[in-house]
């Protein structure tokens, strides 16, 4: 079982590498830095601000750490396969079972880490905390993360659905103690839970059959939503979005007058409003630049972030134009390769001029007071401009090439 799992981990990371330079390429990584910075500065200014203790900072510090705790599942790498052809071995699918555990316990100790490190001068300042009891409510949430993880092993040997509430009651409850009640006895309670769990999963382990349905399912589900991750960046084998009819919108579809040389736009147009891939993708980075643009009032940092969630979105939606280059149908119709870059080139001015609106709108209701706030919205209407008639000719070229 040993050497299954080293197998399996290997075949998982040469997987997780191809798409991890993918996804952490030149563009992602120079947003993330500029994200990062806007954030962080943002949070430097908000502290300065929180010149004495108030009652909701601790109830958002344990909301953010119970996310960082609870948001990772246990990585089984089970195939579905298994449930037949390791069916005989289930008693010595324990040890396989133990090492992934130990392997989903990374990401929680390094998330778990970073969110302490980020909330502790927020904690200090907002809640007047001293650094040693911060610091012990940090190694509580570490605790509660080993014991969420070793839980989800546990639960594969049940046959109940209630398990998994009570795991998220529990953590919220603990974090919640080592915040308003002295840390010591938080220490206490933490440590007799981890004894009691893993008592209680030697028991369940021992006198118990697998859940090979749950099993199975958990780790499908964990890895269709990473695999969903990817897409937004590159396309992944065998993962195809959802299509919702999204009538809401039809009338945006009515305004596309039926003629011939109308055919990719409105094929286009219900891409991306039906295809959740390409709708919720613009939806998200919209929202994410709004709130930027509400918490952050530098002029000349809002001028290069707006500018740059321009171009995200460009690049995001630009796989939309080969979308239907599968279509047998397409190839029947008498329709010219130039009317498709024309309809997308429409399509996508549409979509760059309605973000390039709600940003400018925006700037203008949270900035008020600056005098100088066109240049930020003349500047972005100029970056639609290139990207719509200077860049996006030469990516439709590479695309076609």
């Amino acid at each position: 079982m040993k050497d299954l799992w080293q197998r399996r981990l290997l075949q998982h990371w040469r997987n997780q590498s191809k798409y991890l330079r993918l996804v952490f390429n030149e563009y992602f990584i120079l947003a993330l830095i500029f994200i990062i910075g806007a954030v962080g500065f943002w949070y430097s200014q908000a502290l300065q601000h929180l010149t004495q203790p108030v009652w909701w900072c601790r109830p958002v510090a344990i909301i953010l750490m119970s996310i960082s705790v609870l948001a990772f599942k246990l990585a089984t790498l089970i195939q579905p396969a298994d449930a037949t052809f390791l069916l005989p071995q289930e008693k010595n699918l324990q040890l396989y079972l133990r090492l992934a555990r130990n392997y989903s316990l990374v990401l929680p100790i390094i998330s778990i880490s970073l969110v302490g490190f980020f909330l502790s001068p927020f904690l200090a300042q907002g809640a007047n905390l001293q650094l040693p009891v911060i610091v012990g409510w940090v190694v509580i949430a570490l605790g509660s993360g080993l014991w969420s993880v070793n839980n989800q092993l546990t639960l594969m040997y049940q046959f109940t659905t209630s398990g998994h509430w009570l795991n998220v009651l529990l953590v919220w409850f603990v974090l919640s103690l080592g915040l308003y009640v002295p840390i010591y006895w938080v220490y206490v309670l933490l440590l007799a839970a981890l004894v009691a769990s893993g008592y209680y999963q030697h028991q369940i382990l021992r006198q118990r059959p697998l859940n090979w349905q749950r099993l199975v399912d958990e780790e499908t589900h964990r890895s269709y939503q990473l695999k969903r991750f990817y897409n937004l960046f590159t396309d992944v084998p065998g993962l195809t979005g959802k299509v919702r009819q999204r009538s809401i919108f039809n009338w945006l579809l009515q305004k596309i007058k039926p003629v011939h040389n109308n055919t990719y736009l409105y094929l286009f147009a219900r891409g991306l409003l039906r295809n959740s891939d390409y709708s919720n993708l613009f939806l998200r980075l919209v929202i994410v630049e709004l709130l930027l643009i509400y918490a952050i009032h530098q002029l000349w940092l809002i001028t290069v972030l707006t500018a740059l969630f321009l171009y995200l979105v460009e690049f995001q939606l630009l796989p939309l134009y080969k979308n239907y280059d599968g279509n047998a149908l397409l190839k029947i119709y008498p329709l010219q390769k130039t009317q498709k870059f024309a309809n997308f080139k429409k399509l996508l001015l549409f979509s760059l001029s309605s973000q390039w609106c709600c940003s400018s709108v925006a700037l203008v209701l949270f900035n008020r007071g600056q005098k100088l706030i066109f240049i930020p919205v003349v500047v972005n209407l100029m970056i639609v401009w290139g990207l719509i008639y200077i860049y996006l000719p030469r990516q439709i070229k590479n695309i076609n090439s």
